[in-house]
């Protein structure tokens, strides 16, 4: 899934700060969340990405699957991901 390349953006104190730079719009996400942003960038699959959290915290693979397909709609449809 490849970043916009109207966005940039820096992990801060865990945290990731996106900005858009064409909208304006400035986004933060949570540490599981960044990591899932983190991951992406340098290409990891979804499916490689579920896994690994599902195991590394001890929650079932739906649950974490379902959690990361919302982030990613969210990040669609803020125009962050193509």
């Amino acid at each position: 899934m490849a970043q916009r390349s109207s966005v940039t953006w820096r992990v801060v104190d865990g945290e990731a700060l996106i900005v858009d730079l064409h909208s304006g719009d400035y986004f933060s996400l949570n540490p599981i969340a960044t990591d899932i942003w983190e991951r992406l960038h340098v290409g990891e699959e979804p499916a490689e990405i579920v896994a690994d959290i599902a195991a590394k915290h001890g929650i079932d693979t739906a649950t974490v699957a379902a959690d990361v397909d919302d982030l990613l709609a969210q990040l669609r449809d803020a125009r962050l991901v193509g």
